[in-house]
């Protein structure tokens, strides 16, 4: 199954939300990519089959505490030998242009990490996935990635609490690719069981872990275990050419947008 980039996601469903399903299918229609998705399901129960990805992991556990992290670091040990670039994706996302995967794989070329849009559009909740536009959109925010390009990022946006990220300053997550190697060092960052492990990876490759530290509220044990997956991890993405590692900075192809296909539920 040979490929340049190959996609991974994560689905879990505790709630049993009628939506989610919906618009995973969705997701995995407009995918331009193999993909490996990892889903976790509770009480034995399980929603995805065999046609739902290219590569299907199940695992079963009673917690339903933030997982997408720990599942992330489990799809990219399925992801096949000889791929060099991997995208991780919400699974209740479609990215909108069509050439993606190419521009995602010419930029990791020159840099080793990539935010896979610029802007992120909410239909309302009678859109149905791929159905809208900007105008069904009910809000659109920027990626994290495309306002630290633009220098429009703030230091008000790196230190909004977690609980107040939907306001709208930026997307820290969605969808990111890094080449393998980057990701084979330092994995997923999954000790952020209440969610918020987007904006941690996001901030660690631009060296901001003190923001993320105080809008997350860590006390001193739980900042020091991050600083000690961040720093290196801000080291790997920043090497210099002559070590092999290409740019020293985290970019956004072009100028793509990015729809969420999750309106409601």
């Amino acid at each position: 199954m040979a490929s340049e980039l190959f996609a991974i996601t994560t689905y879990f469903n505790p709630a049993s939300y009628r939506r989610r399903l919906t618009n995973y299918r969705a997701f995995r229609q407009a995918l331009k990519v193999p993909l490996a998705t990892v889903e976790l399901g509770f009480g034995g129960a399980f929603e995805l089959t065999g046609d739902d990805a290219d590569i299907l992991v199940r695992l079963s556990a009673g917690s339903i505490l933030w997982q997408k992290e720990r599942l992330l670091n489990m799809a990219l040990q399925h992801v096949p030998e000889g791929v060099d670039s991997v995208a991780w994706i919400d699974s209740d996302l479609i990215l909108e242009r069509e050439d993606w995967p190419a521009a995602a794989v010419q930029i990791l070329e020159r840099q080793p990490l990539v935010q896979l849009f610029d802007k992120a559009c909410y239909p309302s909740c009678d859109v149905l996935p791929g159905d809208g536009s900007d105008q069904s959109a009910i809000r659109s925010v920027s990626s994290f990635a495309s306002k630290m390009s633009s220098g429009s990022m703030n230091e008000n946006d790196f230190v909004t609490p977690w609980y107040q990220e939907e306001l709208g300053r930026c997307k820290f997550g969605f969808a990111w690719a890094a080449r393998r190697s980057l990701l084979d060092a330092h994995g997923f960052y999954d000790a952020f069981i209440l969610g918020s492990g987007d904006r941690a990876m996001a901030t660690a490759a631009f060296g901001r872990f003190e923001e993320t530290i105080q809008a997350c509220r860590l006390n001193a044990r739980r900042a020091d275990h991050y600083r000690d997956w961040a720093v290196p991890f801000f080291q790997k993405v920043h090497q210099r050419k002559e070590d092999g590692a290409g740019d020293s900075r985290s970019d956004s192809p072009g100028e793509p947008s990015l729809k969420e296909a999750k309106s409601g539920q």
